[in-house]
């Protein structure tokens, strides 16, 4: 991370089991913006689908609901800062295994 600089794109692609979490978490001292979260697993009917994925700010022991599945008009309806100490864990509520992913930008 010592490279990484404000401005930088934060974004990958996971492999997540069926009930799997994966956490975003920046390093010590970044904080991230984080615009988006989505899935190849879905429900609803296009164009008003939503991705299958539990989003929670998350604290290593506590957790608070961000964004989940059943209401595509609050699906992840705004940008969400994190930080080493608060950051997002992202669980795949799908049956089957399902690509997960995020984006967003570091911002300090």
């Amino acid at each position: 991370h010592k490279n990484m600089v404000v401005g930088d794109v934060k974004s990958a692609i996971i492999s997540l089991a069926t009930g799997a979490t994966t956490t975003i978490r920046p390093a010590a001292g970044e904080q991230w913006l984080i615009f988006g979260v989505g899935s190849d697993k879905a429900v609803g009917t296009s164009p008003n689908t939503t991705p299958q994925v539990s989003v929670d700010l998350f604290d290593g022991t506590n957790a608070s609901r961000v964004s989940q599945q059943q209401n595509p008009a609050l699906w992840f309806p705004n940008p969400v800062l994190i930080t080493n100490a608060i950051y997002l864990r992202l669980t795949n509520d799908n049956a089957a295994t399902a690509l997960v992913s995020y984006w967003g930008l570091q911002i300090t």
